[in-house]
């Protein structure tokens, strides 16, 4: 029980100050940066790298509009003290996916195992 009281208050520290990590990342930045020289020393190789970066951004940008924007009304607010949510089970893009890991994971069979979900072993 030690373990997840230290998970539970390392994790609301990290959540109450979450608002302060990008200042600390920016500061590694800094630091980092002064060694800097252009990835295989081609400004152009570099362009086509932020390109792909800026793109990674916006993808990742509208997946979280769209999902913002399909979330049912009452299910999410700022608190971190409380549940005030009406439900829980969203029936929205995020909580019905049947793709990413933990759809993976549910449809996961063993090698030998056939059809059966779960496998016991002999």
């Amino acid at each position: 029980m030690a373990l997840r009281e230290q998970f539970e208050s390392s994790g609301g520290w990290l959540f109450r100050w979450r608002g302060y990590m990008p200042l600390a990342i920016i500061a590694l930045i800094v630091f980092v940066m002064r060694d800097f020289h252009y990835l295989g020393n081609s400004p152009h190789l570099n362009s086509l790298w932020e390109i792909g970066c800026v793109a990674v951004s916006f993808l990742g940008l509208g997946i979280r509009a769209y999902t913002i924007g399909h979330t049912p009304k009452n299910t999410s607010g700022r608190n971190a003290r409380e549940q005030r949510a009406e439900s829980t089970c969203a029936a929205n893009s995020a909580a019905h996916s049947n793709n990413g890991p933990s759809a993976r994971l549910r449809s996961f069979r063993p090698p030998g195992c056939g059809n059966r979900r779960i496998c016991r072993s002999r």
